[in-house]
């Protein structure tokens, strides 16, 4: 995995000194330039970035280092089934880089969709033919996902860009804890759960398709 250290001039670069492009309660991306962007996990340390005062941040590093490591067989699992998620995003080119501070995974580096508008926004300026193209498009790629064990749980219009000129698509927010990815061999030991999953993409994809076709 092509996992970068970084320090903690360039973490305070990352979220004070470049331009926010997104937010949430778990994060924040930052525009890099015109083809990249970092999305900081800012979650875990969260009293640092409202106060922008490092001062205690390498304690504090240390401490969660220590509270989340491993320490029973299903915390292990869990651990490496997330690390395989984010190699195997990183091999389908929708994750470029990892970056750590101290070890600890803070955000990654993606690419920046110049021009991309969310499905919704997008399906405002755009007739009917264009967006059943859009959908067939979501489809195909929502297809693939699932036959990689890629389930998102939260799939909905502010996840999935489109650019409205060339009708291109793609699927952001795929490094979190909504998305779901599973081993062949945990799906064919509990095909309940793959049946669930299944059932969650589509029903949401249903929604999105229903929502913009109406």
């Amino acid at each position: 995995m092509n996992t970068v250290e970084i320090t903690k001039e360039e973490l305070y670069n990352y979220l004070f000194n470049l331009e926010t492009i997104g937010s949430g309660s778990f994060g924040i991306v930052k525009k890099i330039d015109d083809d990249t962007c970092a999305k900081i996990y800012y979650k875990d340390i969260y009293k640092f970035y409202k106060s922008a005062d490092f001062t205690d941040l390498d304690q504090y590093i240390d401490i969660l280092l220590s509270v989340k490591k491993p320490n029973t067989i299903n915390e292990q699992e869990m651990y490496e089934n997330n690390n395989k998620k984010l190699e195997l995003l990183m091999q389908m080119g929708l994750i470029q880089k990892i970056l750590n501070y101290r070890g600890y995974k803070l955000g990654v580096i993606m690419k920046y969709y110049k021009g991309f508008l969310d499905l919704y926004d997008a399906s405002l300026i755009l007739n009917k033919a264009l967006i059943e193209i859009i959908l067939k498009k979501i489809r195909k790629q929502l297809d693939i996902f699932i036959s990689n064990n890629i389930f998102i749980s939260d799939l909905s219009s502010s996840n999935i860009l489109v650019n409205p000129d060339t009708l291109d698509i793609a699927f952001i927010d795929l490094d979190d804890i909504f998305t779901r990815y599973e081993t062949d061999e945990y799906l064919m030991e509990k095909p309940l759960v793959k049946k669930r999953l299944l059932s969650d993409c589509n029903s949401r994809f249903k929604v999105i398709s229903d929502s913009l076709l109406s």
